[in-house]
């Protein structure tokens, strides 16, 4: 789920950044690469700050609309976070491929009356393929073998909640205290 949030994000970047000239596509593509030379503690503790129960855009739309997103809250968070700092992979392999695909291609197909999402989707897409897969598969192994270790070390040291045998052995254990310390 991840890397499909990561693709969401990635693809568009990608494509109006390499596809258009203008004055912050050298720029957003730089910013892009931050979240890789960032650690991961680091990035989620700024989305919490950002999109947690009391971040600010939680509080924004609390105050100005009357509720909350819980963009934050259990996998939700994980998915966000993970995306967030994968999608690099996606949007460096895919601006690659994209920068690589030949234009008189493309100029034959709009010659042949292709144009807008047809011409992405029949001939841009397909040609850069490869490095979407490319992307994506380096967005899974991370996410997969990197980003759910931490998660999952984390989750490991968690307090496990307590079986009720659990909880009947120790309370058979406590009685006669409990009964004790009642009688004084």
């Amino acid at each position: 789920m991840a890397v499909l949030v990561a693709s969401i994000i990635s693809l568009p970047l990608a494509y109006f950044t390499t596809r258009f000239n203008f004055g912050g596509a050298v720029l957003i593509q730089t910013l892009g690469v931050i979240p890789l030379i960032m650690p991961p503690f680091v990035g989620a503790v700024a989305m919490q700050l950002l999109f947690g129960d009391n971040g600010s855009v939680n509080l924004l739309l609390d105050e100005h609309f009357g509720f909350t997103v819980p963009f934050m809250s259990g996998l939700n968070g994980v998915i966000l976070v993970e995306s967030i700092h994968y999608f690099p992979f996606i949007l460096i392999n895919l601006s690659a491929a994209l920068n690589n695909i030949d234009r008189s291609m493309e100029e034959s197909a709009q010659n042949l009356g292709a144009s807008g999402m047809r011409l992405f989707r029949r001939i841009v897409f397909p040609l850069a393929m490869p490095g979407f897969v490319v992307g994506a598969a380096l967005g899974v192994i991370a996410v997969l073998f990197v980003g759910l270790g931490t998660y999952i070390s984390n989750a490991a040291s968690a307090p496990a909640r307590p079986s009720p045998l659990l909880l009947r052995r120790q309370r058979r254990e406590f009685e006669p205290i409990i009964h004790a310390w009642r009688s004084h």
